[in-house]
């Protein structure tokens, strides 16, 4: 008798979780923020640049792997960058008043080391998976929705990560730091424009949307209104396909982050999912 009890409890909450979408701790666009990180890297040249990337593994958890752009860990000639760190906080870099970071007074005990474990061929698509020296405590890794299946033209979206455009803005507020925390990220919404391929980056599929985003939002999230993952933000373009301040925005669709995944044997989990 206990055990059809318990049987029948078990099978309403699968039934629940599968009506409500559980997604392993994550259930919103806000729960989402955790799984998106910043990172920084630093060029042969000395030169630094900052980005966002995403947290995968089992949902929930703490990860050590993060899907990100191509061009985010690479330099100007297109050569891996020399090192790559991810932001534990907004004390780890701090900048001067005209926004520029101050070298020689970064906290590397803020930071968390990574090394790029993949750089999408030629850079199409435009990702790349890095791995933290160890998990990322504070984020999570998200639950992964497939587009195709479940999005569709004016499906609402949000675009997750640290925007340059924010920097400045928050300047005062955080003491002269750069912005890492999750209390930093930035959300913007918008609707799916349209699904399709994009061929500068080789047919690529990607999410047309109008969700705002501008540099630094490289590598971020696109996710659904759930908090699950449905693509990684890359660029803003014009109907030339060249970067662009106009009202178009891409990411790339959660699919080819799948495929990519599965090609390297790297966990993740997929929304809804057991």
């Amino acid at each position: 008798m206990c055990k059809k009890i318990l049987a029948a409890v078990l099978a309403a909450m699968m039934l629940l979780c599968l009506l409500s979408g559980c997604s392993g701790g994550v259930s919103s666009v806000q729960d989402a923020r955790q799984g998106v990180v910043r990172i920084l890297t630093k060029t042969k040249d000395d030169l630094y640049y900052v980005a966002s990337a995403v947290g995968v593994g089992k949902a929930g958890e703490a990860p050590t792997f993060f899907v990100t752009n191509h061009h985010a860990v690479s330099d100007d000639d297109g050569n891996v960058v020399a090192n790559i760190y991810i932001l534990k906080d907004s004390h780890a870099i701090p900048v001067t008043e005209d926004g520029l970071i101050d070298v020689g007074h970064m906290d590397y005990s803020r930071m968390v080391p990574c090394d790029v474990v993949y750089r999408a061929p030629n850079g199409s698509p435009d990702l790349a998976v890095i791995r933290a020296a160890d998990p990322v405590e504070g984020r999570i890794a998200l639950p992964i929705a497939k587009a195709e299946d479940t999005l569709e033209s004016g499906d609402t979206v949000y675009a997750l990560g640290y925007p340059g455009s924010a920097d400045l803005t928050a300047y005062k507020e955080m003491g002269g730091g750069l912005p890492g925390s999750v209390e930093d990220i930035t959300v913007t919404n918008g609707v799916v424009s349209r699904i399709a391929e994009f061929g500068p980056m080789g047919n690529t599929p990607i999410i047309q949307h109008t969700a705002s985003i501008n540099h630094g939002n490289s590598g971020g999230a696109l996710v659904n209104e759930s908090g699950a993952l449905v693509g990684i933000n890359a660029m803003t373009f014009n109907a030339d396909g060249m970067d662009s301040g106009q009202n178009h925005y891409l990411a790339i669709e959660s699919e080819v982050v799948i495929d990519m995944l599965d090609d390297l044997n790297i966990q993740y989990t997929l929304a809804g999912g057991f």
